[in-house]
């Protein structure tokens, strides 16, 4: 697994407590989750700068979320489809925007 951290913004969640993650076939994403199954995840938003007159007395408000659970590969077909569901959902709401059912392909 890599040592570095990296970002992602392909995820969903639903009530069940489940976060979704949409990764390509081959990358460093599924890569890392295949060799560990252990995850960590951190949702943060930010608010307002706080300036000061001293540069070290300048703060930021925000607010953040740490999960820690274990990954598992979704392989059927139909419960890939519902988490991907869930993420489309997640998103479009978040942008106001209506949902467009998923297609077989």
């Amino acid at each position: 697994m890599s040592q570095e951290s990296f970002s992602l913004s392909n995820y969903g969640c639903t009530t069940k407590r489940v976060i979704y993650m949409h990764t390509a076939r081959v990358g460093r994403t599924r890569a890392d989750l295949e060799n560990e199954e252990r995850v960590c995840f951190s949702v943060y938003e930010m608010g307002r700068l706080l300036p000061a007159k001293a540069t070290f007395d300048f703060s930021l408000e925000y607010a953040s979320v740490v999960v820690f659970g274990t990954a598992t590969r979704i392989n059927d077909q139909k419960q890939a489809a519902d988490a991907l569901t869930s993420q489309c959902h997640f998103h479009l709401f978040r942008i106001g925007k209506p949902h467009i059912p998923i297609c077989k392909a």
